[in-house]
């Protein structure tokens, strides 16, 4: 009882609420009351992963889903920052980290992981192609009291290693099991 309360109020001055997600049956959830508190959900109210997906904005979607789908079915772990809108309709972007905890054979059994908000300026971040340097450029904007630093540099390659990537997963992925 005392070290759940001690737990729960330091995930709230640290804006960080842990969270485990079980496959085995029973399946369930578990999660610490700060996971309710920063993206801004009614601790009544059911968490449905569906309406986590929603509340991203549209660029994490996809890169959340996969690296669900890897960790429930590969035991890959998941660091990503994103960006969501939530419920009450604030802007805000979370760290979510997450790790398997698989039996003996490597079957997943649970992912465990904590989300943290994030409270600095986020860096402003854009990817776009030049037809007229067929290239791909990557654009980094850091926002600080000084100003602003801006960085500018090809990423053609990277793109192209990550879609041999990810259709390579997507290849595991759909193979029968």
């Amino acid at each position: 009882m005392l070290n759940d309360t001690l737990l729960d109020i330091t995930q709230k001055l640290s804006k960080v609420g842990g969270w485990a997600v079980s496959y085995i049956e029973p399946k369930s959830a578990y999660l610490r009351p700060a996971v309710y508190d920063i993206p801004e959900y009614d601790a009544d109210v059911r968490i449905m992963l569906d309406d986590v997906i929603l509340c991203l904005e549209p660029a994490y979607r996809e890169k959340v889903m996969i690296s669900i789908e890897r960790g429930r079915s590969l035991g890959e772990p998941c660091d990503l920052e994103v960006e969501l809108v939530t419920p009450k309709g604030n802007r805000k972007w979370l760290h979510v980290i997450a790790h398997a905890e698989t039996d003996d054979s490597g079957k997943v059994l649970r992912m465990i992981g904590a989300l943290q908000a994030i409270l600095h300026n986020k860096p402003f971040h854009y990817e776009y192609y030049s037809n007229l340097m067929q290239n791909w450029i990557e654009l980094d904007a850091y926002p600080s009291p000084e100003g602003l630093a801006v960085y500018c540099h090809a990423i053609t390659e990277r793109k192209r290693m990550r879609e041999r990537l990810d259709r390579m997963l997507r290849d595991i992925l759909d193979r029968p099991h």
